[in-house]
């Protein structure tokens, strides 16, 4: 190849790369838009909880029976709480004790998860809007005077519970503690 021909193809080269650079350095981002339209009807109001031992909101859960108690020992039982109404609930609870002449057992309820069914937990799902900072949170005791103390449980979430039961005194006969989970629906109040 002569030398005329190779100085050609060099400077072929140098300009389509040139060009190459000059349009690479114009092209423009190209977005693709999807609309995806949110719709909603209007509701009256609707509180509905589901309490379920697992965590799809599948398997209802009406109590637990703990077994044999001991004095002095702690036993724990874990369900979910589904928010399946269109409005969100304060979430309490009762009895924070119960007791008899010769029995006393002190019970705690704590909010251990927060997320959705089937996709419990959400780890980068926040708390925002549920009154709460941080998990765990200890639920208080159903107040009459004070419906918005509780865990506010926003519709289509779900909670996890833990209840535990401190054995303080027992009398030998078998126990049977009317617990309650309590929802506190309060129109148009809600936690930022």
């Amino acid at each position: 190849m002569n030398r005329k021909s190779l100085i050609g193809i060099i400077a072929i080269a140098l300009i389509v790369s040139a060009a190459a650079a000059v349009f690479a350095s114009t092209v423009s981002t190209q977005w693709v838009d999807y609309s995806i339209p949110l719709t909603a009807t209007i509701s009256a109001g609707t509180s509905s909880l589901t309490l379920t031992s697992d965590a799809n909101a599948a398997v209802a859960t009406t109590g637990h029976n703990f077994g044999a108690i001991t004095v002095g020992q702690s036993y724990e039982w874990t369900f979910y709480i589904y928010n399946s109404g269109a409005v969100g609930e304060f979430i309490t609870y009762l009895p924070t004790s119960y007791g008899t002449s010769q029995t006393y057992i002190i019970i705690a309820a704590t909010v251990v998860e927060y997320g959705v069914p089937g996709q419990m937990p959400l780890p980068n799902l926040v708390l925002t809007g549920t009154g709460v900072s941080a998990l765990p949170y200890a639920l208080p005791e159903k107040s009459t005077s004070n419906p918005t103390g509780g865990f506010y449980l926003m519709p289509t979430k779900m909670i996890k519970l833990d209840v535990k039961i401190t054995v303080i005194q027992l009398d030998g006969t078998p126990i049977s503690i009317p617990f309650l989970i309590a929802g506190a629906y309060v129109p148009g109040v809600a936690p930022q």
